[in-house]
């Protein structure tokens, strides 16, 4: 999409304190060792490295400080996962007063919630929305099926973001931990999970983080 984006992106669930490892490192540990002044500095330290793009969290706090990142010379890219909680039609306004936003993709556990409730029709709306951002527009997912459906009805996406893992397994019909509260600690993970989204990838004419 006419941007040079490096092969490892880092993601940001350590500073927003979203833990899957909570038997090793609760989400509440991680928000404490990540202040604003930490985040700047890691923020830093990622661009030094020579990784160009970041996957943030779009809440007002990680906003904000890549505002200040910016103003301090900060030359990083984002392609922003939405913040639900929050009005998105703001959150929109705020993402597109960045320099370095190239790109957003609809919130995966968001995008599966709806899915399994048979709400798709949201999900294709509030891309649309993403879409008046001018900005490539993606769809994050746990599952297979959902990529299988947006490629067979040709929903307006350009990038898929793909979790190797089905995290939807015994979850169905869940809201994100972002509205509920819940934490992943009862979360487990299948091996045979990955070989099945390796291979939809891998079929997928679209870009796939």
């Amino acid at each position: 999409f006419g941007k040079s984006v490096t092969r490892l992106i880092v993601g940001d669930n350590p500073f927003n304190g979203h833990s899957y490892i909570e038997y090793q490192t609760t989400g509440q540990e991680m928000k404490s060792f990540y202040t604003a002044e930490k985040i700047l500095e890691t923020l830093s330290h990622i661009e030094a490295s020579g990784i160009n793009t970041i996957l943030p969290l779009a809440d007002p706090f990680i906003v904000r400080l890549l505002a200040e990142y910016e103003r301090s010379g900060g030359k990083l890219q984002y392609i922003f996962q939405p913040y639900m909680p929050m009005n998105q039609d703001v959150s929109i306004r705020q993402l597109m007063e960045l320099q370095g936003t190239i790109g957003v993709y609809h919130q995966g556990t968001t995008t599966d919630f709806l899915f399994e409730s048979g709400r798709c029709e949201e999900i294709r709306s509030m891309l649309a929305k993403y879409r008046s951002m001018g900005i490539p527009v993606g769809l994050g997912t746990h599952r297979p099926d959902v990529i299988l459906l947006s490629e067979k009805e040709g929903w307006d996406v350009d990038f898929y973001m793909a979790c190797l893992q089905n995290a939807r397994r015994n979850r169905e019909g869940e809201a994100s931990g972002f509205l509920t509260g819940k934490t992943k600690a009862s979360l487990r993970f299948y091996p045979e999970d990955r070989p099945v989204m390796l291979d939809l990838i891998a079929s997928v004419p679209k870009p796939v983080i």
